[in-house]
């Protein structure tokens, strides 16, 4: 005879215990997905950063940029970050339709404009590049830092919370920056 009661009790307990570690290998991954997507939109956007010029074309970025799956990078980071790239894209088609039109002083003033609006651009997108890899840098330094500290206190847990205590105090006393 079948006892129904452990049955479904064991079925449901299995399926909890199988579903913890599964979300959090879930979690994880996505962590693992969302940095590689950073570094890597982090070293495409490095690459744009030094291939626009002032005499460069939209097509110069554009090949730039089809080269990369951009689009899967905006999927799993977010429009946030590519915002200043759209905005570049624009700017530069902006000037080039600028240039082509006629000479006449209503143009001239627009294609200043849009050249001022493009070094806007380029500037803003720069800057973005720059915190981008600034703070990658400081998360590899914010993780070497753990990992020395754990390091240090599996070796010498007493010394090692001695000084992380002693530094704490000389943080908190310091003026601020």
């Amino acid at each position: 005879m079948i006892d129904w009661p452990n049955l479904v009790a064991g079925v449901v307990l299995g399926f909890l215990l199988a579903l913890v570690p599964w979300m959090l290998d879930r979690r994880r991954a996505k962590a693992h997905r969302r940095t590689d997507a950073a570094m890597a939109w982090m070293s495409v956007a490095k690459e744009i950063e030094l291939a626009t010029q002032p005499a460069s074309t939209s097509t110069d970025l554009y090949l730039v940029g089809v080269r990369y799956p951009i689009d899967l990078w905006r999927s799993i980071l977010g429009p946030n970050d590519f915002r200043a790239l759209e905005r570049l894209e624009h700017a530069y088609v902006q000037v080039e339709a600028l240039a082509e039109e006629s000479p006449t002083p209503q143009n001239s003033q627009r294609l200043r404009a849009a050249l001022i609006e493009r070094r806007d651009a380029f500037v803003k997108f720069a800057n973005l590049s720059r915190r981008m890899q600034s703070e990658s840098y400081n998360d590899v330094v914010r993780a070497e830092e753990r990992r020395r500290i754990g390091r240090d206190y599996r070796t010498h847990p007493v010394r090692t919370w001695k000084r992380e205590r002693h530094n704490r105090g000389v943080r908190r006393l310091a003026p601020p920056a």
